[in-house]
Formats: C-alpha cells, sequence, structure tokens
C-alpha cells in the first residue's frame, strides 16, 4: 500500500506514509505520544489533588498496594513501548535490494569512497 502524498503547508500532522516502515513508525510515535498523555494526566492529578488537600498525613499510611501500582506501572509502559519499538528496529534493519553500496572509509584525515557496484570484475 503506498500514499505518496506530498507535504502541505502548515500541516499538524505527519505526511502520508511511502512505505510500511514509515507507517510503524507513525504508528510508534502516535502510541508513545499515548502514553506519555496518560502519565502526564495521572501526575497532574495527584499533584493538584496532593497540593489542596487539607490532611496531608492520608499518603503516609502504610500503602503496600499503592507502592506495588507505582512499580508494577512503570514496567508495563516500558514493556508496552519497547516491544513495537525492537519489532519495528528489526524490521527496518533488513533491506530488501539496495541500488547502490557505498563503502567509507575513514582515514586520519580524510575520507575515502569506493562504489562496490561500479568494480570491475575482470
Amino acid at each position: 500500500m503506498l500514499y505518496l502524498d506530498y507535504p502541505q503547508a502548515w500541516a499538524w500532522t505527519f505526511q502520508d506514509p511511502a512505505t510500511p516502515t514509515m507507517f510503524g513508525l507513525i504508528d510508534l510515535h502516535d502510541r508513545i505520544i499515548f502514553y506519555l498523555i496518560i502519565i502526564l494526566l495521572v501526575v497532574s492529578w495527584f499533584m493538584i489533588s496532593a497540593f489542596f488537600s487539607k490532611d496531608h498525613m492520608v499518603y503516609e499510611a502504610h500503602g503496600n498496594l499503592i507502592e506495588f501500582i507505582w512499580t508494577l506501572s512503570p514496567a508495563l509502559i516500558l514493556w508496552a513501548i519497547g516491544l513495537p519499538s525492537l519489532k519495528l528496529l528489526y524490521v527496518m534493519d533488513e533491506i530488501m535490494d539496495a541500488e547502490v553500496t557505498i563503502k567509507a572509509v575513514g582515514h586520519q584525515w580524510y575520507w575515502s569512497y569506493e562504489y562496490t557496484d561500479y568494480v570491475d570484475q575482470g
């Protein structure tokens, strides 16, 4: 599926993807932004409720459940972000058919390049 759309002036979103890999990158970006917004809302809610609370001693009880939740939730969020990211990384690593291959060698003061596709094999 190829969209091959063109960029629009003053657009608020990404340009339509031309490859499935770019579609995966945009999807990963959207997932990460979703998790960041949820984290921002939860932390803001805790901060505002603690600021306006008259009784500050409520949070000092033995809160085994809350400790379990704030230990487990970052691990789950990292798994939810990491697994699609690793899958996308392995998809991006595979090059199906390269049009040109360039060998770049770094010397102390300069770079040298070899176009290995155009070397005479005779």
